[in-house]
């Protein structure tokens, strides 16, 4: 818009007339959290923005002032009253100043009168400033009436209009910025001059400060040299003990590194008889295999021959049971035979009765009679027979009953045998694995002792350099005494000049 307006001024006007401070009445009094801090500065500084997507604080703008201590940190997380002033100055002061600038200002602002410590609020000075600010909008909206008449009274000569128009722009502009530019200056001037009584005061103050901590620091370090002095002659008496005492040590290790090898030895020693041991174990173990393969196998035998022997005892049970069936067939004969001998008699007595008409049944009869005679005498032998036959086989049913019973009793013992064998095999491998571990734990010692004696020999190295470095340090302690005697006259001296001062 050209300058020939008025339009143009006026409506930079409004626009000043609305850069306006929030009022001290409208700062809560309650605490906020960060979200309602920046929602409170968005509403009532919203005129301030040059573009609607514009932010006036961020979550991290607050954070990073917190970090670079120009805003005190939060009280869990909530911001005071007190919080929401220093973000209006500082908010006010970053568009002209510096961070270290707005830092040596407010450091002070707020070290005094923060939280109410000073003789005054916060609030108190943010109404009395702003007061004064408002009081200064007229004045200020006349300098700038006064400029912009100027700018347009400026390049008359000019004849092209648009040239004339954008170069009394740029006067207004130009002189706008000198008017902030000498400002910029003024404050920065006043901030330097400021910062310049702060650090002259603060040199002075820790001028004094230093001289009082240096006598105080001189005194201390008279004390505790004189506490060293005496702690030197305690650590060389000690040093002297332990010089002796590493000599011991070392001694001491010497012997025990002796001892070490020897227990070492027998060691290895009962290490090989472990391993003879285990061996012989193994072969004992293998031959109570074989014998208990042998048992059982004659166990097996024996079982065979129970069967065996039962089935014999069964058969000849039998055959007696078909003997005395014979018997009574042969009783039979013997009646038969009896009958046949009475039959061929009673044939005789009639035969003779008849006389010469029965002479050939007589003879009949005879041979009968014969022939039953016979058929006894064969009978009585075959009767004898038997009954031997019968007494035999009753005294081999006897005799395979007790051997029998001679065989379950030697199944028995057979038995109890391969139970033997059985304990034995697990006794003998109880003690196997029982070898095994005392092998395992021979070669832990074994081990261990290894370990033990290169600790000793380190031990007995380290020894002689503790009794090495103990006669050294023995020596330096002797002249660190000298030494620190030396710097005690010295700080007697510097006591003297500071109390003369």
């Amino acid at each position: 818009m050209s300058l020939e307006h008025s339009e143009f001024l006026a409506d930079m006007l409004h626009k000043l007339a609305k850069l306006d401070y929030i009022r001290p009445g409208e700062i809560p009094n309650i605490d906020l959290y960060m979200d309602q801090v920046t929602t409170f500065m968005d509403t009532h500084l919203e005129a301030t923005k040059r573009n609607e997507e514009d932010k006036i604080l961020t979550k991290t703008m607050i954070n990073n002032y917190a970090k670079n201590n120009l805003l005190p940190p939060p009280v869990k997380k909530k911001y005071s009253h007190d919080h929401m002033i220093t973000l209006m100055f500082i908010y006010y002061f970053k568009t002209l100043m510096s961070i270290s600038d707005i830092q040596s200002i407010l450091g002070t602002l707020t070290d005094r009168f923060f939280g109410d410590k000073g003789s005054v609020s916060l609030e108190h000075i943010y109404k009395e400033i702003y007061q004064g600010e408002r009081e200064r909008l007229s004045p200020i909206t006349k300098d700038i009436i006064s400029m912009f008449k100027k700018a347009e009274n400026s390049f008359s000569d000019v004849t092209d209009e648009q040239e004339r128009d954008y170069l009394r722009t740029f006067s207004f502009i130009c002189y706008l910025c000198f008017d902030m530019y000498l400002k910029k200056e003024m404050v920065e001037n006043i901030i330097d001059e400021f910062n310049s009584k702060n650090d002259t005061e603060k040199l002075l103050s820790d001028i004094s400060n230093l001289s009082t901590k240096m006598q105080e620091g001189i005194e201390y370090i008279h004390n505790e040299l004189s506490l060293l002095n005496n702690g030197s002659s305690v650590t060389v008496s000690a040093m002297q003990d332990v010089s002796a005492g590493a000599m011991d040590t070392a001694n001491a290790v010497q012997k025990q590194l002796l001892q070490t090898e020897s227990i070492q030895k027998q060691v290895s020693t009962v290490s090989s008889i472990s391993e003879n041991i285990h061996s012989s174990m193994e072969h004992t173990i293998s031959v109570i295999d074989d014998g208990l393969n042998d048992v059982n196998t004659l166990v097996s035998q024996v079982d065979d021959s129970v069967h065996n022997g039962v089935d014999v005892s069964e058969k000849l049970k039998e055959l007696d049971h078909h003997i005395k069936e014979m018997n009574s067939i042969i009783d039979l004969i013997s009646d038969i035979t009896s009958q046949t001998s009475l039959l061929a008699l009673n044939a005789s007595i009639e035969a003779a009765r008849a006389g010469d008409a029965g002479r050939g049944f007589s003879v009949v009869a005879s041979e009968i009679s014969h022939m039953a005679g016979q058929t006894s005498e064969a009978t009585e032998h075959i009767t004898d027979i038997i009954n031997n036959f019968a007494a035999t086989i009753t005294e081999v049913v006897r005799v395979i009953t007790r051997m029998i019973d001679g065989i379950n009793t030697e199944k028995q013992s057979t038995s109890n045998t391969a139970g033997i064998f059985d304990l034995i095999k697990s006794n003998s491998v109880s003690v196997r694995e029982q070898l095994d571990e005392l092998t395992d734990n021979v070669m832990e010692l074994k081990a261990a002792n290894t370990a033990i004696s290169d600790s000793i020999q380190t031990i007995s190295a380290v020894s002689e350099e503790v009794s090495a470095h103990s006669s050294q340090t023995l020596n330096q302690e002797n002249e660190n005494t000298e030494i620190l005697k030396r710097i005690d006259s010295k700080m007697q001296e510097l006591i003297k000049l500071t109390d003369n001062r």
